[in-house]
């Protein structure tokens, strides 16, 4: 999988879109709640995302991005029942890492060594990586608009020859995903995303909320000409608060949330988004591609 997704809408306006969005809906944390059992770091704003870490709070999310990729910061819904005296809100959103951070390991959090980014569900049951979050409960939703892909083939090329495409959720008519002045955050589908997430402490105690996002087999799903795994998409309201709700749904009946996603759409974009350091609107712009007539044959 390229690894790579969108958000381009300011922490304000994802708030706008996810609580308009009827497939979820969203208390947020009270200004003056205290108390959270994730530790006194998480400041808590009406209007506002919860930052999980002194450390990482001004990396990323600030500016929008329309080329996260892992190891930057990206927003996930999490249950309000993994916090203590959360009575007032149901669910919380925090930007964390994208790639989770091993517990065990001590040090530079960027040098564990290990590829993190997705993981494969039916490996589950035998992953010491994932498998102690994932009983825990720590599932938990990634919110983008979108994510990139590489086009498999059944031969080599270097990635700069691939064909590369933008998926996302169909949007209402009118709207044009690659263009903005198009659409508002009170009426653009977002793309939800299954996933598992940790807390890590540094050695200064510091908190940093980290994630993996889960990837099926994707045969037999509107993806499957593009690649053989997709992300684990979730496109209902009751898969998401089912995803989320960990207290009464457990194990393979968790993973049995997960189905092949049916209303996605998808456009070929150029090899800009290959580069991290490119973050512009160039990344998720449709290829106009350009045809000769056959009536300038001989």
């Amino acid at each position: 999988m390229l690894g790579r997704i969108c958000m381009t809408l300011a922490p304000q306006d994802i708030i706008c879109a996810v609580t308009d969005d009827p497939k979820v809906k969203i208390k947020y944390i009270p200004k003056k709640n205290t108390g959270l059992k994730y530790g006194e770091l998480i400041n808590n704003y009406i209007g506002e995302l919860v930052w999980s870490s002194e450390e990482i709070k001004d990396m990323l999310l600030e500016q929008p991005s329309y080329n996260i990729a892992p190891g930057e910061l990206a927003p996930i819904i999490i249950s309000s029942k993994h916090f203590e005296n959360s009575k007032t809100f149901d669910y919380a959103i925090i930007p964390a890492l994208w790639g989770l951070i091993p517990r065990w390991h001590k040090g530079n959090y960027r040098e564990h060594g290990f590829n993190t980014v997705n993981f494969r569900t039916e490996n589950m049951d035998q992953s010491r990586m994932y498998k102690p979050a994932f009983n825990r409960g720590q599932r938990c939703v990634l919110i983008c608009e979108g994510f990139y892909e590489h086009q498999r083939v059944p031969y080599r090329l270097p990635p700069e020859e691939r064909s590369i495409y933008y998926i996302y959720s169909s949007q209402m008519k009118g709207i044009e995903i690659d263009n903005k002045s198009t659409w508002n955050c009170r009426v653009i589908n977002m793309l939800y995303i299954a996933a598992i997430f940790d807390v890590w402490l540094d050695n200064n105690g510091n908190e940093i909320f980290n994630f993996t996002i889960l990837s099926v087999d994707s045969d037999n799903n509107v993806l499957s000409w593009l690649h053989p795994r997709t992300p684990a998409i979730l496109e209902t309201a009751e898969q998401i608060h089912k995803w989320l709700n960990f207290t009464e749904i457990f194990g393979n009946d968790a993973l049995a949330i997960i189905k092949s996603p049916k209303s996605i759409e998808w456009h070929q974009v150029s090899n800009h988004v290959l580069d991290i350091d490119n973050k512009d609107d160039r990344c998720n712009k449709a290829i106009k591609f350009k045809y000769q007539s056959d009536d300038n044959e001989d």
